[in-house]
């Protein structure tokens, strides 16, 4: 169950069982119990869905070499990094809106700079690459 809604039910085989559920949103309790045949109730168990989704690539606004602030659009909450190679070059969280902005040093033209997000439970987004006009 969820809160009083039935999600799934299914009957043990050997001591083993499976439910397929609908998917839930990351942060919700399961309730788990079992009722034998006689129509006796277990204890629960409360099971949170964890987070394994990766947020989408971040959006990066132009770069220039006279760029000292990325901004962009990612995952509400995340975390964007901004790297120039090996090197973290700044690091700023998505606003509410789905808006972010960091501070950067000015970069070199034609350098190249990775940018990806990564939420709250440590799910990282692929690199969005982007050249230094």
């Amino acid at each position: 169950t969820v809160g009083s809604k039935k999600i799934g039910e299914t009957t043990a085989k050997n001591g083993q069982y499976t439910i397929k559920i609908a998917k839930q949103k990351a942060g919700t309790t399961i309730v788990v119990s079992a009722k034998d045949t006689s129509g006796n109730k277990s204890g629960s168990k409360k099971v949170k869905v964890i987070d394994k989704t990766a947020p989408s690539v971040p959006t990066v606004n132009k770069i220039t070499s006279k760029t000292v602030t990325v901004t962009g659009k990612g995952e509400k909450g995340a975390s964007i990094y901004i790297y120039n190679g090996s090197k973290k070059i700044g690091q700023g969280i998505v606003d509410s809106r789905g808006n972010y902005k960091v501070k950067i040093k000015a970069q070199k033209k034609g350098s190249t700079l990775k940018v990806y997000a990564q939420d709250k439970s440590g799910n990282k987004s692929k690199s969005k690459t982007v050249k230094v006009s």
